[in-house]
């Protein structure tokens, strides 16, 4: 019976044999078939990417290994953008936050800022200043909340200014907070209250119900939707702006908006527009 069977046997190991050297080599994107085997084409030019002459950053780039954690390219919108269920881009919301300057004006510099946050507080004293003063009629300032997760002062600093706010007061508290930088606590928030003229019984209703608790959360949790990890983050225009800029840097975003406007106005201080390319820089 085995002497039988052996003929066989060999049969069907000899032709598996065959049938693997005859079977072809496929490979899948980002591989090429090169030699009978698979390289890797990262930068798809159908050429496998350790024969090409290459410089130290392009090999580090396009020569290296895939590993299992690489993230692909996929055709999503940028995490900057919020979408809705059928994936439509949509504009940053200012929702019904306070603004100042030319509150007609379609170009919004949108602020997502925390009270506690010392580069916050520059850009209210540094920044905002010369940009309202150069543009303040030009374009809309938004400020909305975002304090910093686990910090209760940022918070409570966050749901006074809505309490201000309710009695239309909202930027002389806002800017009395910045200009002195006082200790974000119950008792400074109730005199800084004093300090600018609130009705105080009415804002202590306000203040210690935590009337606002919720607005100030759903301010934080839209400005994550759209991007927003830290204070301060902007977006001009719907473009993100990470971290704090000088002055210098939204003026020269602010010429690519108004580059007609300002040409006309200052003449030939602006000699050409800019690329667009600014804004490649700001992320911080």
């Amino acid at each position: 019976m085995v002497k039988r069977a052996f003929p066989y046997l060999a049969f069907i190991v000899f032709f598996g044999l065959f049938l693997t050297a005859c079977t072809p080599t496929f490979c899948s994107t980002p591989y090429i078939l090169s030699g009978g085997d698979c390289c890797l084409d990262k930068n798809q030019d159908e050429i496998c990417d350790q024969q090409q002459d290459l410089s130290a950053e392009e090999r580090q780039e396009y020569a290296a290994p895939l590993t299992a954690s690489e993230p692909r390219k996929t055709t999503s919108p940028p995490a900057t953008v919020r979408t809705n269920e059928e994936g439509v881009v949509l504009t940053i919301d200012p929702d019904d936050d306070p603004s100042q300057g030319n509150e007609a004006s379609d170009v919004l510099l949108i602020a997502f800022g925390d009270y506690s946050d010392s580069s916050m507080q520059r850009f209210h004293k540094e920044v905002l200043p010369q940009i309202m003063d150069t543009y303040g009629t030009k374009i809309r300032y938004v400020f909305r909340n975002f304090p910093e997760l686990n910090n209760e002062q940022a918070q409570l600093a966050a749901e006074a200014s809505e309490c201000a706010d309710e009695q239309e007061q909202f930027w002389d508290y806002h800017n009395y907070l910045f200009a002195h930088n006082n200790r974000l606590t119950f008792s400074s928030l109730r005199q800084v209250a004093i300090e600018t003229g609130l009705d105080i019984d009415a804002f202590e209703a306000c203040f210690f119900s935590h009337r606002y608790k919720d607005e100030v959360q759903a301010d934080k949790e839209e400005g994550m939707e759209y991007g927003v990890a830290n204070s301060p983050t902007f977006f001009l225009k719907n473009k993100k702006i990470a971290g704090y800029k000088s002055f210098a840097k939204f003026d020269l975003l602010f010429q690519d908006i108004f580059y007609k406007e300002l040409q006309a106005e200052r003449g030939t201080a602006i000699s050409a527009q800019s690329t667009g390319l600014s804004y490649i820089i700001l992320p911080g």
